[in-house]
């Protein structure tokens, strides 16, 4: 995850950029993530209480996939190669 000062210190940018980060984190310190499970996250509380770039950046670090399908994100938590049958 980068870890990039915020643009501006005033108002609520350093709130917002401290809660991107812990939220990010959280879901990476997750069981389903610690031990090669699957998380999902709907696009709009990622958008909300995250960043897309960050849970992507984070999940290409660790070698993980992200697949968008519809409303959602589904983090494959495990750097296996991944095969779509259909």
């Amino acid at each position: 995850m980068r870890v990039d000062k915020p643009k501006s210190v005033g108002g609520n940018s350093l709130f917002r950029y401290a809660q991107t980060v812990t939220w990010t984190t959280d879901i990476f310190n997750s069981y389903q993530a610690r031990t090669g499970g699957v998380v999902r996250r709907s696009i709009q509380s990622v958008h909300q209480y995250g960043s897309m770039e960050d849970l992507i950046d984070e999940a290409m670090q660790r070698g993980f996939h992200v697949i968008e399908t519809g409303d959602q994100l589904v983090i494959l938590c495990h750097p296996g190669y991944m095969v779509i049958h259909c």
